[in-house]
């Protein structure tokens, strides 16, 4: 099992013990390091039931649907993570037109909207959902848009690479995000070394962005000594990767980056000797680990104390682990999403973003078919996340900058074109309520209420709360109306209780509770 070698604090973690020693053994209340990290395993007071399953598949992918959260259950925690970290490189389509299944013809070439359409609907239809999740991470993380120089053709090759390499080693992936023509385009490498200049743009962020955060322990001159060694990576007709050696010329010579003499009769290699160099910093390891655990787990908590002190050593225990193992993701991943921390401390704390909002409600009610999935990156952009759009290399805020009045109005919105029913709406969805009721023989008010809310938010809603939608389920037009089940045919008195369990869905879906993981 992958979460047993190599990133494990010593040897093999036993279930219930404390590899190296160090910690508290489990049912003794954690709080330490190795404790935390340490594999959660299920018991009969703390079962891996619906509601965990539903948390690592929010956490580890979009959600999940009710049949396929009794499926995991069934599975367990780790035989499921195991499979969430397989890695998969297929890509997406990069060129020319794509038909999704609804038979909507999307334009992949020209236009943004078809290539937020396909991605969109592979994170809603995939099998290997952490590996879209963690694609949008590293969106995020290295956040290329399209702009005057970087076009649209260049923005799915750029999204693969991380499809590719999400779940793969970090190093790989920096090396083809370096090389990639969109990012040399976004941040102007192209023409670092043009006419004897040196350009810093990617220089200055490889630093402070993508590898060591903004106090990462580097100077101004290691901007300029990194900027140099990345003098003639370029590009040829302006799409293909080459080494300019006539640009190179401008960064010749010995450079010092961080303490190190960096210097390679092939000026090429000195950019990938200058990677190696800025993954051999612990605050490379720990900036991104931290980046990941706040993305996956939980922010680090603002009061300052124990809890504080807590995640930081977490951060600093793990990026230690990560480095032993060559920043190889997949290892990592599978330590965090199995960790007693994990499971004991971290459901329902994290604000859902546009993607987790948007994705995780279509996969809660069981992917339903959507005609036009083309104007769901519009949908998502209104919430905030302009998929394949961003307008700086700085990525977005998380947590609670995803939430504002504008936002929870396109939020809601969204959900209730998603649960209604009607020809003439925008994308066109067609999802029915009474499946997912049927399967389960539910057909009395306050249990339709009961199943829709455990599925939806795990049941975790204040007894008042309920208590409004029971009576907003029993009663219609100010007098009783029982529901009935099954729903062949309706007739115009049970459409009007088919409108009833959709507005019941859409009303747990603006909850509070739905907002986060």
């Amino acid at each position: 099992m992958l979460g047993t070698t190599g990133i494990q604090s010593q040897g093999v973690a036993t279930a219930g013990t404390n590899p190296g020693g160090g910690g508290k053994p489990r049912g003794a209340g954690g709080g330490t390091v190795d404790y935390e990290l340490t594999p959660w395993v299920p018991t009969t007071t703390e079962p891996f039931d619906q509601a965990r399953a539903g948390h690592l598949m929010r956490r580890a992918g979009f959600g999940a649907s009710p049949e396929q959260l009794e499926q995991i259950v069934k599975i367990g925690p780790h035989r499921t993570i195991d499979l969430l970290v397989i890695p998969s490189t297929w890509g997406l389509q990069e060129y020319g037109t794509q038909m999704l299944p609804s038979g909507e013809i999307i334009d992949l070439f020209r236009s943004v909207a078809g290539q937020r359409a396909q991605w969109i609907h592979e994170m809603a239809t995939t099998h290997f959902p952490l590996k879209e999740k963690m694609a949008v991470f590293w969106h995020d993380h290295f956040s290329v848009g399209s702009n005057g120089q970087t076009t649209i053709p260049m923005l799915l090759p750029h999204i693969n690479i991380f499809r590719r390499h999400g779940l793969g080693k970090f190093r790989d992936m920096l090396v083809e995000v370096t090389r990639d023509p969109a990012m040399l385009h976004w941040l102007d490498n192209r023409i670092n070394g043009r006419g004897g200049k040196i350009n810093e743009n990617y220089g200055r962020e490889i630093l402070e962005l993508y590898t060591m955060g903004v106090n990462g322990g580097y100077t101004q001159m290691d901007v300029e000594e990194t900027s140099k060694c990345f003098a003639g990576w370029s590009l040829y007709n302006y799409n293909r990767f080459r080494y300019n050696t006539s640009y190179a010329t401008a960064g010749y010579g010995w450079k010092l980056v961080m303490g190190r003499y960096i210097w390679n009769p092939n000026q090429q290699r000195e950019g990938y000797t200058l990677i190696d160099h800025v993954l051999f910093q612990k605050s490379t390891a720990e900036y991104l680990v931290s980046k990941i655990w706040s993305y996956f787990v939980t922010e680090r908590p603002a009061a300052v104390g124990a809890p504080q002190k807590l995640w930081d050593d977490i951060i600093v225990e793990l990026a230690k682990r990560w480095m032993s193992v060559k920043y190889d993701i997949r290892a990592l991943m599978w330590v965090i999403l199995s960790s007693n921390y994990f499971f004991q401390k971290a459901p329902r704390q994290l604000v859902k973003n546009p993607a987790e909002a948007m994705v995780g409600a279509i996969r809660n009610l069981g992917t339903p078919r959507i005609q036009r999935y083309g104007i769901l990156g519009t949908r998502m952009e209104g919430m905030g996340l302009a998929l394949l759009r961003y307008g700086n290399p700085s990525g977005l805020d998380d947590g609670s900058a995803w939430i504002d009045s504008q936002t929870l109005i396109t939020r809601s919105n969204f959900y209730d074109e998603l649960t209604q029913f009607s020809k003439t709406r925008d994308f066109r969805v067609s999802w029915n309520p009474f499946t997912e009721l049927a399967r389960k023989s539910v057909t009395k008010a306050k249990d339709i209420v009961d199943h829709m809310l455990s599925i939806l938010v795990d049941g975790a809603v204040p007894s008042s709360v309920r208590q409004r939608l029971y009576d907003f389920m029993d009663y219609y037009d100010g007098s009783p109306n029982p529901l009935k089940l099954p729903y062949d045919s309706l007739t115009p008195f049970d459409q009007r209780r088919d409108r009833k369990v959709r507005g019941l869905a859409q009303l747990i879906m603006i909850l509070p509770e739905y907002q986060v993981n």
